[in-house]
């Protein structure tokens, strides 16, 4: 008896850098590979930290750095000569690349977009007003009039799914959401691995204090910093960052200016920051916009108490309203400080390891690519 073909399948992304939807391809391509799923990984340039994290099973297509008009003749060009029976895009222009890549190739190819972000608030921080204007003004006209051919859309909090519908005019539950995978074996192994630093060691003395994440106006690190400074006028206190990106130079130049500088480290990018997420005191997310963080269920994971910003994107869903961490408003300092002197003064007691280790499990892998699967192959085991 012949066997089946197994689903082959694409997933659609500018290059693998530092980051919560590069980890999630990371996670998900390995997986359905290890399912016996054929997977291909179309990058439209083969860069990034997170390469060399990607499953050997997945197959690495580099679309060579063209420009916008070129990276979708040639992502055409791919749908034409490899016929995947999926292709999910990966937010954004991405998600208009891949239903224009299609319509030129003229192949059956079933597409799925999604959305990273509480996508009315991208861009509000990064860019200028004007820039941000011009993009929101072409991507909601262009995804009002394209979003309705895909054959799935899905966002990664439901939050973020609603905010879509109304942002192209989508009619009600047309978008899913689709927690990322948070919660994986890799993780658990992970944040057993021992930390090198003497601050890890006296942290029964002075509190180190954990962020990790890109670093991006998006993240809100100077906020972070002034409440740092904050709370060591009334007692000691360390912090560790553990990222990189394009505003290292201008985290670093705050430290210094607020005389941080014996009292904050910045790590650099790790492979694996889930041992300092089950080694910290608190783990703290200052961001002013998101989609579904995952270094907040996976500080959950690693039975880290959790203190986050009140920002669009799927936080108060993660965090169930406050009962699984505490949430200060954004950009406030003052706020952030005093919820830190708080918990420091008197943790909360039912906030166990336990406890909070068994929210982040509610967000595992294998939920995530049963739910990929599905969008994907509809009906495929």
């Amino acid at each position: 008896m012949t066997q089946p073909k197994p689903p082959h399948v694409a997933f659609f992304a500018t290059q693998l850098p530092v980051g919560g939807v590069q980890r999630m391809l990371v996670n998900i391509t390995g997986a359905l590979a290890e399912k016996g799923w054929r997977v291909d990984l179309v990058l439209v340039r083969k860069e990034g930290e997170f390469l060399k994290l990607l499953s050997p099973q997945v197959n690495v297509v580099d679309l060579g750095s063209p420009g916008l008009l070129k990276t979708t003749g040639r992502l055409a060009a791919y749908l034409r000569a490899h016929k995947p029976d999926a292709l999910l895009a990966t937010g954004l222009h991405r998600n208009v690349f891949a239903l224009l890549a299609r319509s030129l190739a003229r192949v059956s190819c079933r597409v799925v977009l999604s959305e990273r972000v509480v996508v009315s608030r991208y861009g509000c921080w990064r860019h200028t007003r004007l820039q941000t204007g011009l993009f929101h003004a072409v991507y909601r006209v262009t995804a009002r009039l394209s979003f309705p051919k895909a054959d799935a859309i899905f966002a990664v909090s439901e939050e973020a799914a609603r905010d879509l519908e109304r942002y192209a005019a989508l009619p009600d539950g047309h978008v899913k959401h689709i927690y990322n995978p948070f919660i994986t074996p890799h993780l658990t192994v992970a944040a057993h691995e021992p930390v090198d630093h003497p601050w890890f060691a006296e942290r029964g003395r002075v509190p180190v204090l954990l962020s990790v994440g890109r670093f991006d106006k998006q993240k809100d690190y100077a906020t972070l910093l002034r409440a740092i400074a904050q709370v060591r006028e009334r007692r000691e206190v360390r912090l560790v960052l553990v990222g990189d990106g394009l505003e290292r130079g201008a985290i670093e130049s705050l430290r210094d200016e607020l005389n941080l500088q014996e009292h904050v480290a910045i790590f650099g990018f790790d492979t694996n920051p889930f041992r300092y997420m089950s080694k910290t005191d608190l783990f703290i997310l200052s961001s002013i916009y998101e989609g579904a963080p995952n270094v907040l269920v996976e500080a959950l994971g690693c039975g880290a108490p959790v203190l986050a910003t009140d920002c669009p994107g799927g936080i108060r869903e993660i965090l169930g309203a406050a009962r699984y961490g505490d949430i200060v408003p954004m950009r406030d300092a003052d706020a952030m400080a005093t919820a830190i002197l708080a918990f420091l003064e008197k943790p909360d007691s039912a906030k166990t390891e336990r406890f909070l280790r068994e929210r982040a499990h509610e967000f595992t892998l294998e939920q995530s690519v049963t739910a990929y699967g599905g969008l994907l192959i509809p009906g495929a085991q």
